[in-house]
């Protein structure tokens, strides 16, 4: 029996500075699916979370480890970035 491996994404780095911050041994992950198109990913380190949104759902998600998806603002006016202030 052969085993297939399924690649769903990959990371590049376009600056060495980025590359310097991103581990390529671990492997690109789905952690979550049925979104329409997501973007603006944001890593909370704090909270243990990240925020991303689904841009033509017109909403804003939180992904927790164990937890999953779930919505941290509806009717998000199409918004695309994320950001943390200090």
């Amino acid at each position: 029996m052969t085993t297939m491996k399924v690649v769903i994404g990959c990371v590049c780095a376009l600056a060495a500075s980025a590359a310097l911050a991103i581990d390529f041994t671990v492997p690109v992950e789905k952690l979550a699916g049925d979104f329409r198109f997501t973007e603006g990913p944001l890593w909370v380190a704090a909270k243990g979370e990240l925020l991303f949104s689904d841009i033509p759902a017109d909403r804003i998600v939180r992904f927790k480890d164990g937890k999953g998806e779930t919505m941290l603002i509806g009717l998000s006016h199409l918004a695309s970035r994320r950001s943390l202030s200090a």
